[in-house]
């Protein structure tokens, strides 16, 4: 009897012992999978930030190209040489280092499809840039002899300048370089989905197995305890430990990959920010050229200095929010906080209602401050800029012309706290309830058209709403359909005597 029992002990012993390895095992194999979807994914991050770069530069060598054989300001020429010099890597990038665009592409180990179409869209901005230093070398009389060198000198031709930059054959070169980028990142998109969706049917499946691992060595200790009872009481109670600390594991690996999901999703959601978020101010440069050229041609030169003035503001604006959007990048982590100090919220207003003055104009809507003096809020500034910002843009976006916006600035005594209270009131087209529900939701972004068209999908809403929240605030809005908008965020402030 005593035999049989030994050897029940020990074929119990080694069944569970094999089940203790393959749960070992698998976590091991978990673990390798998680690195493996992080690498993956920050390859992908990295390829996603090089795509835009590249779009960015190209965006800026058309901008600054134009800008010179409008204004004829050395200026421009200057930050198109920069630009063109650190793509091609003769100068140190943003990050100090000097590489080619493409060679840091192709230490990516992208994949065939995705690289070519990388270095497709540089050749062929390479090649638009030949006709835009061709067009900027016209303003200044110089002209290129039969080794294709600048080096004969002539009389200053802007009408040959101009027509070489804004004619339709170079608007539909513009195009062929952006199409590679779009066609990358679709690839890219579809890559990521796939290998997504891959990882975390592998991390089900290994998860699976060392749930019914757990299960069946729980199985086989209680089987042990019932047949071998106070003799194995020992045995039984290191198992259950042993049982204990594999569950803590398997704790701690679905800990480990909430994380990575939450990482991947925030990587996701600031590059979509940052198509957004660029998109407005940018149009606003480009307006600003378009109407500058327009007088120009016109021979209209009474309102240059306005449009040069705002021109330089807005270029000084899309400065500052890179600058913004890189340092938030850079600070995405779980201990994100805000830079919390005094701040005077009117200066920051008016400084986005005048970036955002033009887009105004164009559609002949009227902006109205209303405020009261001597009052501070406690925020981050850059994130409260940002918000404003996002606001008035979607205002304008959704009021139809000769309509108006009225930005209200009061404070009010809530609860022994004193807050400040900014409204935002459009008289826009307004939301239906199921609409104003879905705004501040991830899973509900869907592209939207404003009165004129203008695109949008909302992300500006949902980062308005994640910074308001960073700073102790909140952010409401009431809207009925056809009757206008208006949302108002709330700030811990105080009065100043």
């Amino acid at each position: 009897m005593n035999m049989n029992i030994k050897k029940l002990f020990g074929i119990i012993f080694f069944i569970i012992i094999i089940l203790l390895a393959t749960i070992v095992i698998v976590s091991r194999m978990i673990l390798e999978t998680q690195r493996a979807g992080y690498k993956e994914q920050l390859q992908r991050v990295q390829g996603w930030a090089l795509a835009t770069e590249l779009r960015t530069s190209s965006d800026n060598l058309t901008q600054y190209s134009r800008a010179f054989v409008t204004t004829g300001d050395s200026l421009w020429i200057n930050r198109y040489f920069l630009v063109l010099d650190q793509r091609n890597g003769k100068i140190p990038n943003a990050n100090g280092r000097k590489i080619r665009l493409i060679d840091s592409a192709s230490r990516l180990n992208l994949p065939e499809a995705e690289f070519s179409l990388l270095v497709e869209a540089e050749r062929r901005s390479n090649d638009l840039a030949v006709i835009e230093i061709a067009a900027m070398n016209a303003m200044v009389g110089l002209y290129p002899d039969n080794t294709l060198k600048y080096v004969v000198k002539g009389k200053p031709n802007l009408s040959y300048a101009k027509e070489l930059l804004f004619n339709n054959t170079y608007r539909s070169d513009k195009n062929f370089v952006i199409k590679p980028i779009d066609d990358f990142l679709s690839l890219l998109k579809k890559r990521s989905m796939e290998r997504v969706d891959y990882y975390n049917k592998k991390l089900s499946y290994y998860t699976t197995i060392v749930f019914t691992m757990t299960i069946l060595v729980g199985l086989f200790s209680l089987i042990s305890y019932m047949v071998l009872r106070r003799k194995l009481i020992k045995k039984m109670e290191e198992c259950s430990n042993n049982n204990i600390k594999l569950i803590e594991a398997e704790s701690v690996l679905k800990t480990q990959n909430e994380e990575l999901d939450k990482l991947n999703a925030s990587k996701d959601k600031f590059f979509s920010i940052i198509a957004h978020d660029l998109r407005g101010p940018v149009g606003i440069l480009m307006n600003f050229a378009e109407l500058l050229d327009e007088k120009i041609r016109e021979k209209d030169y009474s309102d240059i200095e306005f449009f040069t003035k705002n021109l330089t503001q807005s270029s000084i604006s899309v400065n500052e929010l890179l600058n913004n959007l890189l340092n938030w990048a850079r600070a995405q982590n779980p201990k994100i906080k805000a830079n919390i100090s005094e701040v005077d919220p009117m200066p920051i207003i008016r400084k986005n209602v005048e970036l955002c003055a033009m887009l105004a104009k164009e559609k002949d809507i009227d902006i109205v401050i209303e405020s009261v003096d001597n009052l501070l809020v406690f925020a981050d500034p850059d994130q409260i800029s940002l918000v404003f910002r996002n606001i008035l843009w979607n205002a304008i976006k959704f009021t139809p012309k000769k309509g108006s916006i009225t930005v209200n600035v009061s404070g009010a005594n809530a609860g022994g706290r004193y807050i400040a209270k900014i409204s935002f009131s459009d008289t826009g087209v307004g939301m239906s309830q199921s609409q104003v529900e879905k705004l501040f939701r991830i899973d509900s972004i869907s592209t939207t058209r404003g009165t004129d068209g203008e695109h949008g999908t909302g992300l500006g809403l949902i980062l308005c709403k994640d910074y308001i929240e960073l700073n102790q605030g909140k952010i409401t809005v009431d809207s009925r359909l056809n009757s206008g908008t208006t949302f108002t965020v709330y700030l811990p402030s105080k009065t100043v005597a």
